[in-house]
């Protein structure tokens, strides 16, 4: 069973080939009443008239569809199809135009990244080096306070043996340093 959209393509298809060959027909019986003058759309008009009704058979804009052109004015036809593919290079430039544009306009967009790359880049080996640096001397902070924890102990340790202690005389080892440093005395 054939689909409503496949039906009516096939009756288009044979009422243009149908069309095609009424102005095909029409052409030679021309040609043949005389065959030195050139065709031209009134008097392939009359000739497309039904005698009966005087209804035309083609209507007169279906003669300039390029199927029908070709039939009845190549010439015309020939004109029609330089001017269309001139239409077409016209066209085809501006659009080359267009993408070369988008183009250049992609590779200023690639540059301006690369550069912001490169900046965001050079900021990171910043920051890496920054931090490599703050590690090491955290590294070295918390070597310096283990040294002084160290002293500090032997400094409790010593003052334990005369006596003293740094936590029972001072609330902060500041304090505690300046009270043993006078009671030493």
């Amino acid at each position: 069973m054939m689909g409503y959209n496949e039906g009516t393509k096939k009756y288009q298809k044979e009422m243009h080939e149908n069309t095609l060959q009424i102005v095909k027909d029409a052409v030679e019986a021309i040609k043949q009443v005389n065959p030195e003058t050139p065709i031209t759309r009134g008097e392939l008009l009359k000739m497309l008239r039904d005698e009966d009704t005087g209804f035309q058979l083609v209507k007169p804009a279906t003669l300039y569809k390029d199927a029908y052109l070709k039939i009845w004015n190549p010439k015309k036809w020939e004109e029609k199809q330089k001017l269309q593919k001139k239409q077409n290079e016209e066209e085809k430039k501006l659009e080359i135009k267009g993408l070369i544009k988008k183009v250049e306009i992609l590779e200023k967009k690639l540059v301006e990244h690369e550069i912001k790359s490169e900046k965001l880049k050079n900021e990171i080996a910043e920051l890496t080096s920054t931090i490599k640096v703050m590690r090491k001397e955290r590294r070295e902070n918390e070597d310096t306070i283990e040294k002084l924890y160290g002293l500090v102990l032997e400094c409790d340790s010593v003052m334990a043996l005369k006596g003293i202690s740094v936590s029972g005389v001072a609330a902060t080892f500041q304090e505690g340093l300046s009270v043993v440093s006078e009671r030493i005395k």
